[in-house]
């Protein structure tokens, strides 16, 4: 819970950062007053990424904006579709059911495969989606519970794996993403292995996504009502 309540903190305040500054300047002058800096533009597949020093992290924070067209409906079938989530999310090994809290929340185990010589990393994560009033948008929030279960043989425990996928609809619509975390692989890593954490891992991870959207086996998809009704308020 106290995890949880950091999240939420941290995603309030990026909120409130953002839109004092989008009330008096660009929005490229709005994401740079808030520290982050351009890393990749990517015009094929509209997505663009950030990236932050914050106090106190060994690694920098991550932000990825991406603009593209799928209806809410589908946004929310692949994400429960957690079978399947290491066909799109970044050097997924495997991932395992832990605990439905209930159809919006979610406790899941994670591996994470790491480049040859480094050892894998695994992670349990608590997800959450809701709506945010305040943004018109629906919101998975996901962070690490690194104590839910013991630390087990041949993979190193991730320290940090949190991120806010904002989804906030657009006109003829279109949706717009905001993926706002940081994660830290925990152990020893090689500096070279930043770049993989800190761009690769949240950039493809997007790129996935976006792919995973297109699958026709979304399109009539019946979601649980609750789930439903979330999804129907991002339209």
């Amino acid at each position: 819970m106290r995890q949880g309540l950091k999240q939420f903190c941290v995603g309030v305040l990026l909120g409130v950062v953002l839109q004092m500054a989008y009330a008096d300047v660009s929005k490229e002058d709005a994401i740079k007053a808030a520290g982050w800096h351009l890393v990749k533009r990517d015009h094929l597949h509209h997505i663009q990424a950030y990236l932050r020093q914050d106090p106190g992290k060994r690694l920098k924070s991550f932000l990825i904006e991406a603009d593209f067209h799928a209806s809410p409906k589908t946004i929310g079938a692949v994400f429960l579709d957690f079978d399947h989530y290491c066909d799109w999310i970044y050097r997924c090994g495997a991932v395992r059911m832990l605990h439905r809290v209930s159809n919006t929340a979610y406790d899941i185990y994670i591996i994470h495969h790491a480049p040859y010589g480094i050892s894998d990393r695994d992670t349990i994560i608590h997800g959450e989606a809701f709506r945010d009033e305040q943004r018109k948008a629906v919101v998975i929030r996901t962070w690490e519970e690194k104590d839910y279960m013991p630390d087990q043989p041949h993979y190193v425990r991730m320290i940090n794996e949190e991120m806010d996928w904002i989804f906030t609809p657009g006109p003829d619509g279109s949706m717009h993403l905001e993926l706002v975390g940081y994660a830290d692989p925990g152990g020893w890593i090689p500096r070279w292995i930043d770049n993989l954490v800190q761009f690769d891992a949240p950039y493809y991870s997007v790129r996935g996504m976006l792919r995973r959207l297109k699958d026709p086996q979304y399109l009539d998809v019946s979601l649980p009502a609750d789930v439903q009704k979330l999804w129907q308020s991002a339209q």
